[in-house]
């Protein structure tokens, strides 16, 4: 096999891998970014945080952490709605 083809399998399976991840601790993740590998979502998801966690988390600290790598496009009402897709998702496992 040639280095392409090492590349492009090893890409599918953390392509997979990330796509599992997000599948088990926080699937809502995907209704408030369209895609994950965008540089919004991977900067948000490079603060490792769970759905809990990131609910206890202040907007505006979420909202400065993604300035770094997006400078529009990115408001408080997309934060509010990370955060409640989170809350709703935590509190969905929480009381099942």
């Amino acid at each position: 096999m040639k280095i392409r083809d090492h590349l492009s399998i090893d890409l599918r399976m953390v392509q997979g891998r990330v796509h599992n991840w997000l599948d088990r601790y926080f699937p809502e993740f995907l209704t408030v970014f369209k895609d994950w590998e965008c540089k919004s979502a991977r900067q948000m998801l490079s603060l490792c945080l769970l759905p809990h966690e990131l609910v206890s988390e202040s907007e505006e600290a979420l909202l400065s952490h993604l300035r770094k790598v997006a400078k529009r496009g990115l408001g408080i009402e997309r934060m509010r709605s990370l955060q409640a897709a989170a809350s709703r998702y935590f509190f969905y496992n929480m009381f099942s």
